[in-house]
């Protein structure tokens, strides 16, 4: 089980991260606490931000690491995606809409090196996938095996990552290709509807989420990992509900259409508890779950030390024992299917090789 965040150091670095006045030179905090839980929750670049000059020595040294660390990063992933977004439109490929921190960055933070991201994330049509992929492997990405060992997950998946080498062993650029925003069999998201109203990045170099869709997306992402995000998404959707108008009706019909009110909830909850995230109270009553199901997902999920799980668990474990679903037919879905997948998967990689 992880530990909850102690108080005194977790304050100061949600004051921070929210931008709220912090009085420093009332009674120091314990800044190797701020700093490590600023690192874990890959907020520190923001941080670094807010405390240039405040933070005593050497601290206020390694905040400012950390700056110049995610502006370098920043201006790489800048060129990485130039490069992809200029590779995929000679292709052919269209519309692309960037998803998470590659639009979350310009959009809520102003500045794409206060959002970190681990790979570039694109959306395309179902039926882009190939040339995408041919796309992104011509200017030197080769697809990375995420179902090592299991042929038949890998081509079921909805999502494929692809790598290329910048800096042989050291630096590597990730794509990750996805055609729908979250497994299918768990979030029927409607592809069509989603790309019809992405708009404009405002550099006009993609196209993002409309907002309806991307506030419900935050959600299914973390759902579909089980929470295994960490205070940096929950930070994404802070931002997000307080700088843009949230159709909140509209928000609710969407989650429930995709199959996604109780992540959404759990989503909205967490970001309460944490940051103090102001969502109107009968939004909160459309989405929740029975009380049950409530009180036995917040007995797994929230805001810790090392993320947002109360338990150290494995994903096929938590998943099972904790299912961020909307109902008992939709949580056997997924597990049939799963289970159809891992013996198609021992089928495939047992079978005699044909000569």
């Amino acid at each position: 089980m992880h530990a909850h965040v102690d108080s005194r150091a977790w304050a100061t670095l949600v004051d921070l991260v929210m931008e709220r006045s912090v009085d420093l030179q009332q009674g120091d905090p314990d800044w190797d606490r701020v700093f490590q839980l600023a690192r874990r929750g890959r907020v520190d670049a923001l941080v670094a931000r807010r405390v240039q000059g405040t933070a005593p020595e050497p601290w206020r040294r390694r905040f400012a690491d950390a700056l110049r660390r995610a502006s370098f990063q920043s201006v790489w992933q800048a060129r990485v995606q130039r490069e992809v977004l200029e590779g995929l439109k000679a292709a052919g490929v269209g519309p692309i809409v960037l998803l998470k921190g590659a639009a979350l960055g310009p959009l809520l933070y102003g500045d794409a090196s206060l959002r970190p991201m681990n790979d570039l994330d694109v959306l395309v049509a179902p039926s882009q996938r190939p040339p995408a992929m041919a796309a992104l492997t011509a200017i030197g990405f080769t697809p990375v095996a995420t179902h090592p060992g299991r042929p038949a997950s890998y081509a079921a998946s909805p999502d494929w990552l692809l790598g290329r080498a910048e800096v042989p062993g050291r630096v590597n650029a990730a794509v990750e290709l996805h055609a729908t925003l979250g497994p299918p069999w768990r979030f029927p998201v409607d592809v069509a509807g989603v790309l019809a109203r992405a708009v404009p990045m405002p550099d006009g170099s993609a196209l993002r989420l409309g907002d309806t869709d991307l506030l419900v997306h935050l959600a299914i992402h973390l759902a579909k990992e089980q929470m295994g995000g960490t205070l940096k998404h929950l930070v994404d959707v802070h931002r997000f509900i307080t700088q843009r108008a949230v159709a909140w009706d509209a928000v609710v019909d969407r989650a429930r259409a995709w199959g996604a009110r109780t992540a959404l909830w759990l989503t909205l909850s967490l970001c309460q508890d944490a940051l103090m995230t102001a969502v109107p109270e009968g939004v909160l009553g459309q989405l929740r779950p029975s009380p049950l199901v409530a009180t036995w997902l917040k007995t797994a999920f929230g805001v810790t030390d090392h993320g947002l799980r109360r338990l150290d668990l494995p994903m096929r474990w938590s998943q099972l024992l904790f299912p961020i679903a909307d109902s008992p037919r939709a949580l056997s879905a997924s597990i049939a299917r799963y289970g159809r997948l891992r013996l198609q998967d021992l089928w495939l990689s047992h079978r005699p090789a044909v000569r």
